[in-house]
């Protein structure tokens, strides 16, 4: 179906302008030129269908025409635009089989003409589906589906949806008798829908009507989206029986079993893959990642490296080496933001509040994050005055500074530093540079610069920003001097990590310990014994604000040993996925 209104005068498309097209269809159908100025409101409804008073105008003509759906024939060349108002008219006559028909027609070949709510409408009106051919809802349900893919993320689009498809989907399924298409397509809307459990009855019986590769396969994702892994993997090796050379399905038996974390099955099935297709595409990037996920380690990192950059149109190796590196370079090459449950409670704050209310005894620096995210109102934390953690000391009910405020050209080239772009090599060379400049005597300014930090920046978070300012001036500290044993460098990092409870000054004092571990071979034992210590302290208690930083610079330290390390390694990647990282 070819579009001929190319030539209008819209300057912006190329195309007539639709209020034009209507001026023109009150011409024609004054001169009674009734097919003309249907084609006319056709190109029109083209740009808005559902717009009322066009269809008003088209009812009049219709009124005046001895045969209605005379005024939309089908020909060679039709536009889409006419063909669409045919099937408007020939529903209108009562042809709705005929009409639907040939508007799922339309929208397969022009699936952004916007025409679905007509389709809708039409399929949602009661006693109209009973000679409907079952066929033409598969591709329905299998149009919608695309649709699905292009608005899910709209906000509030999944819902609307919901309010007319999980209807629709019942009043089709009462009025007769679904086939094995149809039943797999409206599982797989379901699915889209949320409807998990729907969506695995209409998969079963699919596969109770008609047993196939395809209804097996679509079972065994609803088993899957439901967590039903024996099921799911049961379904699998079903389609398998149909289809034993198939590789998609073997592909994501490997993805399941090693989400599960059942990587040694897992990794078998990449194996099958590969055996059959050597350098398979997915198969071996998703390989090296699995055996990076179970064993840690560079080996496998460097191999999906190697891989990735020597198939730079391999979107999988991309995806999965960009997930490895971003896990190998955290706290190296970008921050993730601190988290803390204070900060949840700040954002359930009304925006005029004068006063956050915070649990104890979450992460004093939380609570200065709070003021500077709120511009220094007042932030309260449940506590005993005259409590002293650290740095800090409860007055008033607010934690206050146990330092005085530090120069203002310190704060200033300590913020020059956090707002540059993050990479530790060169935040280490850039610390090392000021340390110099201000001589062993500054550590007690410096610590004070976390206590008292510069203006937030309009364009970070207060959470990012002092995260930034803690970790710029622990790596001050750390370049005041070059010794280690009795230094005071050793003191103020070392206590800062152990600062109870934990404070994200503990968490830039870790990165900057992990980091000095492979500058300063004579500070390794005093770092891979503090950090043994605060692991085994955190693993009595619910995860912290130090624990993602701990298990990532933990796997820095040199001479680790290789069963700690994997250890580290599981418990690290478990953490990521429970917060949403990598």
């Amino acid at each position: 179906m070819g579009d001929v209104f190319g030539d209008g005068a819209d300057e912006t498309s190329g195309r007539m302008p639709p209020e034009d097209a209507i001026e023109q269809a009150s011409k024609r159908f004054l001169d009674g030129q009734l097919e003309e100025a249907a084609e006319l409101v056709g190109y029109a409804l083209s740009f808005e269908p559902d717009k009322a008073s066009w269809h008003g105008f088209l009812e009049t003509l219709l009124e005046a025409s001895p045969d209605p759906v005379a005024l939309a024939p089908l020909r060679d060349g039709i536009p889409y635009p006419t063909a669409a108002l045919r099937a408007w008219i020939l529903w209108r006559e009562g042809r709705h089989a005929e009409g639907v028909g040939l508007l799922l027609e339309v929208l397969s070949l022009c699936p952004d003409a916007g025409y679905h709510h007509w389709l809708l409408r039409w399929l949602g009106s009661k006693g109209r589906l009973d000679d409907f051919p079952c066929q033409a809802f598969a591709v329905f349900l299998n149009l919608w589906m695309e649709d699905c893919g292009r608005h899910a993320q709209s906000a509030g689009w999944l819902d609307r949806m919901r309010a007319w498809v999980l209807p629709l989907l019942e009043e089709i399924a009462s009025h007769q008798p679904l086939d094995a298409l149809c039943l797999v397509a409206g599982s797989r809307v379901l699915r889209a829908l949320s409807e998990d459990g729907s969506a695995l009855l209409w998969a079963e019986r699919a596969c109770q009507l008609a047993p196939s590769w395809r209804t097996h396969v679509t079972r065994a994702i609803a088993h899957r989206v439901r967590g039903e892994l024996e099921l799911a993997v049961e379904a699998y090796e079903a389609a398998l029986e149909y289809q034993p050379d198939d590789l998609a399905v073997r592909l994501d038996l490997a993805d399941m079993f090693c989400a599960a974390e059942r990587f040694d099955e897992g990794l078998a099935r990449y194996e099958e893959v590969l055996q059959r297709e050597p350098g398979h595409a997915v198969g071996e990037p998703s390989f090296y990642y699995g055996q990076w996920l179970r064993d840690g380690g560079e080996g496998w990192a460097h191999k999906l490296k190697v891989l990735a950059e020597a198939q730079p149109d391999n979107d999988r190796a991309r995806d999965l080496y960009g997930r490895v590196r971003e896990s190998l370079e955290m706290f190296r090459s970008w921050l993730p933001e601190p988290e803390d449950a204070c900060l949840t409670a700040l954002a359930r704050q009304p925006e005029g509040a004068s006063e956050v209310e915070l649990p104890a005894p979450w992460a004093p620096s939380a609570a200065l994050a709070c003021r500077l995210q709120r511009q220094g109102r007042g932030v309260f934390e449940a506590a005993q005055n005259g409590e002293v953690r650290g740095l800090w000391k409860l007055v008033a009910g607010q934690w206050q500074p146990v330092l005085p405020p530090p120069p203002s050209a310190l704060l200033e080239a300590i913020a020059d530093l956090a707002a540059e772009p993050f990479h530790m090599e060169a935040w280490w060379s850039y610390a090392g540079h000021l340390a110099a400049k201000l001589g062993p005597d500054a550590a007690e300014q410096l610590q004070a610069v976390m206590l008292h930090p510069p203006s937030l920046p309009e364009d970070r978070s207060a959470t990012d920003w002092l995260q930034r300012i803690e970790l710029a001036a622990c790596l001050a500290i750390a370049r005041l001097e070059e010794s280690w044993e009795g230094s005071r460098r050793r003191t103020i990092l070392l206590e800062l990590l152990c600062a109870d409870p934990p404070d994200w000054t503990g968490r830039a004092a870790i990165v900057v310990l992990g980091h000095l571990a492979g500058k300063h071979s004579g500070a390794v034992h005093d770092i891979v014994d503090a950090f043994r210590q605060q692991l085994q302290a955190t693993s009595k208690l619910r995860p912290h604000c130090l624990t993602l930083p701990l298990l990532c610079c933990s796997l820095w330290l040199p001479e680790l040993p290789e069963g700690l390390r994997q250890s580290l390694h599981t418990l690290k990647r478990r953490l990521m996925r429970s917060r949403g990282h990598g």
